[in-house]
């Protein structure tokens, strides 16, 4: 964790014993997460913040000076020999390159008082937007070739950059310096957000490493409400449940063909059925605290009058399943109002499930280790993923409907740019749902139906649109080839919709790789598909630690 700010000698020392790096400027930037802290010192700003402030509309006596900054590091990144700037260059623009030098779990912490404009900061939603989330999710379309669903049309007003709000996670100085170790004394420590784990914080030497490991899990949680909220765009509910299901249940196959287990094992790890399991976690954004739960059963007896979300990991099961006679699609977990935005099949196949289970196990769900597992479970089941490749599409094509369910229900989407056999793209899949990401500079998306009936149950009260979108560097450069438009300008207009975009390719960095976007070898895509399954939570730990090559 790397924090831009200027701090003590005697609490730097203690701070990197337990890996939080103050840092006096960003030019170091190798980390999971990154904080600036901005107090108001015009002069001890870094020229990223300068850029965000005049990209936002502040600081209108030095607008001229910080575009110049910014226009002559673009000029020098773009190779421009002219003076005028280029016709993509704006303050903003220059924003969406320059934030890619940073991890994606990037924060900033401002004093509202000095970002403030008719009476509203960034830390106010009424700051970027007019108007209300709709409470429309999706539109299902039929015409006499297919039948597909369409994302609900935003109809908010936006004042500032979408992408600006999506992207950073801003933090009230205020509330940060109650949490960060280097301001309260040791005895003033609290761990009001962390209830179930305060005896975990209590038994770690010395009390200010405890109270730094309870400060990087704070932030963790500020950046999971921020994808909560403001990423996946939901406001009603403000609690977020991770129900897990069955996962002492055994397979079929497993009752069958049981596991042999020698004599010198210890009794208790001689069982099929294991460990007792906690059976869920509650991630509260309005309370901003975390809770385990060993009996759900009797917490919601408690918590009938407040709403949830809900993403469910069960074993050898889902939470849509195919109905054999009607080979249509049914919700087999009902949560009444409440939607389910995430549901995965838990099987032994995948590399995480020890860690899973571990982190699950009713001794071993109360370690600052298994919460912070937790909370890795709860990002990646938040966030949307899509994926344009057509490698990865010639594997989709023979998926059966089923296995394509399943990795829907984990809010993954195998796509294709404007549609299928265009692009060196493959043809469509033969029976699995897929989707279509429009190239116009606001892109539309299209979820087909492909012959999966009732397959709008999949998708309940949830509304689907890229969080993050994954493309081929070869898909881009044929559709350059077909449209002859700037890559380069598409980029940039897309991030206004899609907040985290990154390229892949098989063949190390495209020389010609956009600038704006992160890059993944395709190698390490290919190592989270695991026969009809994909490891979502392999691929975004690896996302999160991704960063562009210097600007």
């Amino acid at each position: 964790m790397g924090i831009c700010e200027t701090i003590k000698e005697s609490h730097e020392k203690l701070l990197r014993r337990i890996s939080i790096y103050p840092l006096k400027n960003d030019e170091d930037r190798d980390f999971e997460f990154y904080v600036f802290v901005d107090a108001g010192n015009e002069n001890r700003r870094p020229l990223f913040l300068k850029a965000l402030r005049v990209a936002l509309g502040f600081d209108e006596k030095e607008t001229s000076q910080i575009t110049k900054q910014c226009q002559d590091e673009w000029n020098e990144l773009f190779n421009k020999k002219e003076k005028q700037p280029s016709p993509e260059f704006s303050v903003l623009n220059w924003v969406k390159i320059a934030i890619e030098q940073y991890p994606y779990r990037l924060f900033v912490v401002i004093d509202p008082n000095h970002w403030i404009q008719n009476q509203q900061n960034p830390l106010n939603l009424k700051f970027w937007y007019e108007g209300e989330i709709s409470d429309e999710c999706w539109k299902l379309h039929t015409d006499e070739n297919e039948s597909f669903l369409t994302f609900a049309e935003d109809t908010r007003k936006w004042v500032r950059s979408k992408f600006l709000y999506k992207r950073i996670c801003w933090i009230e100085i205020e509330e940060f310096e109650k949490v960060v170790p280097w301001i309260q004394g040791a005895e003033d420590v609290e761990y009001y957000s962390f209830p179930d784990l305060q005896e975990t914080f209590q038994n770690i030497e010395p009390t200010e490493k405890a109270k730094g490991e309870f400060f990087k899990l704070w932030l963790y949680l500020k950046w999971i409400q921020h994808v909560f909220i403001r990423i996946r765009d939901i406001q009603k509910q403000k609690r977020l449940c991770l129900w897990f299901y069955q996962l002492h249940d055994i397979s079929s196959q497993e009752k069958r063909y049981p596991p042999y287990f020698p004599s010198s094992l210890p009794k208790p790890f001689r069982t099929v059925e294991g460990a007792k399991f906690i059976q869920g976690c509650v991630l509260d954004f309005e309370e901003m605290s975390f809770k385990i739960i060993e009996n759900i059963e009797k917490y919601f007896e408690n918590e009938q009058n407040n709403s949830f979300v809900f993403c469910v990991f069960r074993r050898h099961g889902n939470v849509w399943e195919l109905e054999d006679k009607k080979e249509a699609w049914e919700l087999i977990m009902d949560f009444d109002s409440d939607p389910v935005l995430y549901g995965e099949y838990l099987t032994g196949t995948l590399s995480y499930l020890t860690r899973f289970l571990d982190a699950t196990s009713a001794s071993g769900a109360y370690s600052l280790q298994s919460a912070n597992f937790v909370f890795s479970i709860a990002e990646q089941a938040l966030f949307r993923l899509f994926l344009i490749d057509e490698r990865i599409q010639e594997k989709y094509i023979k998926f059966t409907k089923q296995d394509a369910g399943y990795v829907l229900g984990q809010r993954i989407f195998i796509s294709y740019l404007d549609q299928p056999n265009i692009y060196d793209q493959k043809r469509k899949p033969d029976k699995a749902i897929y989707s279509c990401i429009s190239s116009q500079d606001k892109p539309e998306l299209k979820i087909c139906k492909n012959g999966n009936k009732n397959f709008e149950v999949l998708f309940k009260g949830d509304a689907i649109f890229p969080d993050c979108l994954i493309i081929h560097q070869g898909i881009l450069d044929k559709w350059y080839n077909e449209n002859k438009i700037s890559i380069q300008n598409k980029i940039l207009e897309w991030k206004e919709s899609i907040p985290f975009l990154i390229v892949t390719s098989g063949r190390g960095t495209p020389s010609n790789l956009p600038r704006g976007v992160k890059f993944i070898p395709f190698s390490n895509l290919e190592t989270c598909l695991i026969g009809s399954r994909f490891e979502k939570i392999t691929a975004m730990k690896q996302f999160f630690i991704l960063k562009e090559r210097s600007v």
